[in-house]
């Protein structure tokens, strides 16, 4: 947030100044050259002498969030589209709803002007009140505390904000840590998993082995008992062919 002052005609320069001073704001003083502007901790921006400069500098400056302080409604008109908060010198803001009105009457008044219907201006009789002492202090009363109730519910504004995006930081560090913990917990039920599955692959290659071990050994009775038959079977048929056993060669 930043305070941006037309400083052509402003005449709280030294109260804006101090306001930004205390909350911390950058304060930004426009002006032309016809003006010399000597404040403490303010930025002072000085224009050519040419019509509406300062407000062309003004209106390339500014920014969404930023305050403008001016009385020129068609300044006013083109820093609201920016999304600034516009105020007047008394620190009270312009109603969007007033700038077409205002442009309308300016039309018509030119309109009139050309067609030669537009009459004298009168001139307005100054108030015995308002150039008193008295009233002045009122004006920069009023003005000092609705500035300063506007600069203090921006930074209420921007505490809140802080404190929300302080809370949102920690819930995202949460889930993060929670989301670390899942992953950490997961990782060691599958590496539990794995080393299951490997014991028991170990298992399963043991029962098979112990498994062909039996069928080896079932299949070497089996050849072995057929050996015997067959040896048994050779015997007596050798026997038959030579007549009995001879106990002097010892073979049948």
């Amino acid at each position: 947030m930043r305070i941006i002052v037309d400083g052509d005609s402003f005449p709280y320069g030294e109260i804006t100044a101090g306001l930004a001073e205390t909350f911390g704001v950058e304060c930004i003083f426009v002006h032309n050259e016809c003006r010399d502007v000597y404040l403490p901790g303010i930025i002072d921006i000085t224009v050519p002498l040419s019509p509406n400069s300062a407000d062309y500098a003004i209106v390339g400056m500014i920014g969404r969030d930023d305050v403008l302080l001016t009385n020129d409604v068609a300044l006013a008109a083109m820093c609201e589209s920016k999304g600034a908060l516009v105020l007047k010198f008394s620190a009270v803001p312009f109603n969007p709803d007033m700038f077409d009105k205002w442009f309308a009457r300016k039309n018509m008044r030119w309109l009139h002007y050309k067609m030669g219907l537009l009459g004298k201006k009168r001139k307005k009789k100054a108030s015995p009140k308002a150039s008193s002492q008295e009233v002045r202090e009122k004006r920069k009363t009023k003005f000092h505390k609705r500035l300063f109730d506007i600069l203090e519910k921006n930074r209420l504004a921007n505490e809140e904000e802080l404190r929300l995006q302080e809370e949102l930081r920690l819930q995202e560090e949460m889930r993060l840590q929670e989301e670390h913990i899942r992953a950490k917990e997961e990782e060691a039920k599958r590496q539990e998993e794995l080393k299951q599955q490997k014991i028991q692959e170990k298992k399963n290659r043991r029962a098979l082995r112990k498994q062909q071990e039996i069928k080896t050994l079932e299949r070497r009775k089996i050849r072995e008992k057929n050996l015997s038959i067959v040896d048994a079977f050779c015997l007596n048929m050798r026997k038959q062919q030579r007549g009995g056993y001879n106990k002097k060669k010892g073979i049948y």
